[in-house]
Order: C-alpha cells, then structure tokens, then sequence
C-alpha cells in the first residue's frame, strides 16, 4: 500500500484575497497614477502638474463649451454643464487651498 504525501510550502499555497483588498489595492493604485506628475501638463505651465489637476481643468474646458453649446436651446444640460464647472473648480481651488497649508483632500 502507497502512501502520497502532500507538500505544504509557501510556494505550494496560495492565499485567498477577497474581493474587498482586490478593490482597495486598485482604489490606491488608480489614486498613485492620478497623484503623479503628467509630464505633458508640466512642460507647458512651467511648474508641476498633476494628471488628476490635468483631467479637471480639462473637465473644466468641456463642461464650458457645452454650456456655450446648449444656453438656447437645452437649458437643463447648460445648467447641469455649469454646476458641473463649478463643482470642479471648487475641487480644484480646495485642493489648492490644502496644499498651501500643507493638509491634504483627496
């Protein structure tokens, strides 16, 4: 009669991650890569940028030009677009507004 033996090494077992460490490790590496520098972004104004402070004024832009876009004809998503502007830009300022204190928001 044989006996099979079972080998329990750190190699052989694999740990169970549960969906809930998945979604954190990818909320925190989602917030590392906007956090970063956007080279792009640094090169033109001349001082560091951030691609999340990129991806807002560039939200910023879009949300104006469909205000300009809609003001006649769609009233409801001329203002949608211009609480959306402001909502933004209110980010954008409070975020700044930590960062010269030296606090963080995001």
């Amino acid at each position: 009669m044989q006996q099979a033996t079972i080998d329990f090494t750190a190699q052989g077992v694999q740990a169970r991650v549960s969906l809930g460490s998945k979604v954190r490790n990818l909320y925190r590496s989602v917030n590392k890569w906007l956090d970063s520098d956007s080279h792009f972004y640094s090169r033109i104004a001349e001082f560091e940028v951030t691609r999340r402070t990129a991806i807002r004024v560039n939200l910023v832009t879009v949300a104006i030009i469909t205000l300009g876009l809609a003001a006649e004809t769609h009233i409801e998503v001329a203002l949608m677009a211009a609480l959306s502007a402001a909502w933004l830009m209110y980010r954008m300022m409070l975020k700044s507004d930590d960062e010269k204190e030296g606090g963080s928001d995001d």
